[in-house]
């Protein structure tokens, strides 16, 4: 479950060097990170479609 965590962290940020800095941690924070993760991503997105696909 970690892995699916850290490679959807990774693709939503297209591979960029942030985001493979964010998939190690959230592979790594595990649901802790995540949770804030998607919290913040929230706000950002405007629908739940766009939040879950990117």
């Amino acid at each position: 479950m970690l892995t699916l965590s850290g490679l959807y962290v990774g693709w939503r940020h297209r591979g960029t060097p942030a985001g493979l800095a964010l998939a190690v941690v959230a592979f790594l924070g595990g649901a802790m990170f995540l949770s804030v993760y998607l919290f913040v991503q929230s706000f950002r997105c405007k629908d739940v479609r766009t939040l879950l696909v990117g």
